[in-house]
């Protein structure tokens, strides 16, 4: 893949990501992770300083299943309190959206994707945080309905599936 810098931006062309956690259309929580010295606007909302973190793993077949995709973070105060509040509130949604951004000028950049999914899962590896993100839509298949575990069916649903220790 070739991208051409465009008459926007200068010379050098620098490649990030915005994240976005929402709870039932509330924006509680924005992160960026390239503007280390101060904080970033876009689209009227203000993102601190750069977090770092890093986004792997989406993969869709052709029969449009998606697999799960991380956000890594550094583990440290923030990240677990933030991690254990989306875990512990079923229906968080991550948007992950990849920019270009251009070094010199915080007025340029450029939206290249945005993925949307929903915070499934964390898994605690050492000096990292990896939320898992679902997609939101499952590929439909020759089981439609497909069908829930609820605690009328079940009795009491376990509550800590979400948190593997590796």
């Amino acid at each position: 893949m070739t991208i051409t810098t465009g008459p926007e931006f200068s010379d050098q062309i620098a490649y990030g990501h915005l994240v976005r956690f929402y709870y039932k259309n509330t924006l509680p929580y924005l992160y960026q992770n390239f503007y280390s010295d101060g904080d970033f606007t876009y689209q009227g909302d203000v993102y601190g300083s750069a977090v770092p973190f890093g986004f792997t793993g989406v993969t869709v077949n052709r029969n449009g299943d998606n697999q799960s995709t991380n956000l890594i973070f550094p583990q440290n105060g923030l990240t677990q309190a933030v991690s254990a509040k989306l875990l512990n509130q079923s229906g968080w949604r991550a948007e992950v959206e990849t920019m270009l951004f251009d070094p010199d000028d915080r007025t340029k950049f450029r939206s290249l994707r945005i993925y949307t999914g929903m915070v499934v899962g964390a898994i605690y590896r050492g000096p990292t945080i990896e939320l898992e993100l679902g997609n939101i839509l499952d590929a439909v298949g020759a089981d439609v309905p497909r069908r829930r575990l609820t605690e009328d069916l079940f009795g009491p649903l376990p509550t800590t599936a979400n948190v593997r220790l590796q």
